[in-house]
This record gives structure tokens, sequence and C-alpha cells, in this order.
């Protein structure tokens, strides 16, 4: 495990692995994961993050590895998109995609150097990304 982030509401855990970003419900049958230990048969199914090949192809990628991944946050609704940071890579999926099963992701941007890590600004949809010796803005990200 290399990075985790939670929704807001506690209802969702982002984990970051090398190969794939993790998404898993905490609630389960009104109950959480964090109060309550589930038995083999009642833990909540995870959702497999994961690149479209096409896109890596497309982009010259031949395997990618997470660093981190991360929710968006927004003050008076729930997260929409997820963003995960592989190498010079951001890539960014649909919160509500993905809760449909739509769990492979084709929209991604390059950057020219290697990014450490990337996390949206609250209550916006404007990126912070975190370089080995700056940071930028990356402003807008609504068109995803």
């Amino acid at each position: 495990v290399l990075c985790m982030d939670t929704s807001k509401d506690g209802r969702l855990l982002l984990i970051t692995y090398r190969s794939c970003l993790l998404l898993l419900p905490t609630f389960q049958k009104s109950r959480s994961a964090f109060d309550y230990s589930f038995k083999k048969g009642e833990k909540p199914s995870p959702y497999i993050l994961r690149v479209h090949p096409k896109t890596l192809v497309r982009n010259g990628v031949d395997r990618i590895v997470f660093n981190s991944g991360h929710f968006d946050e927004k003050s008076k609704k729930g997260e929409s998109f997820i963003v995960g940071v592989a190498d010079n890579l951001l890539v960014f999926w649909s919160l509500s995609a993905i809760l449909e099963g739509n769990l492979v992701s084709s929209t991604i941007k390059k950057t020219e150097e290697r990014l450490i890590d990337s996390k949206f600004v609250y209550d916006t949809d404007d990126l912070v990304m975190a370089f080995e010796n700056k940071l930028s803005l990356q402003l807008n990200q609504s068109d995803l």
C-alpha cells in the first residue's frame, strides 16, 4: 500500500497499489468497516481501477506504476473524481462512472516532468501538482 484516502463521509476508502487503485466501500448492511469486522462472506466487494490498454499505447506507456491516488473534495456535495498519479501521468476516473461499473479510465494527462503527487484544490476542479523541484497549478479539470 503506497497511499490511502477516504471520502468525506467515510463511506469509501481509496487505496493505491503500484499496479492499480482500489476503491473499497466501507459500509455494508448499515455497518461501517471502521467500527465492525465483517465476516468473510459479508465483506464489501472492492472496485479495481485501471487504465485502458489502448490509452496507454496511445500515450507510449508500456506499464503504469502508481504513486498515489486522491478524491476531490467539494464543500456542498460529495466527491466527483479520483486522480491517480503515475510517473509523469495524471489518470482521472469519474466516481459516478465507477459506481455504475466503469472501472477503466481512458482519461489521462501527461506532464513534462515526473510527478511526486497531485491533489485537487478544495472545492474546485483545479489540481496542485508536486514535482521534484516545483509546484504547479493545473486549472479546471471539469472537462473530464
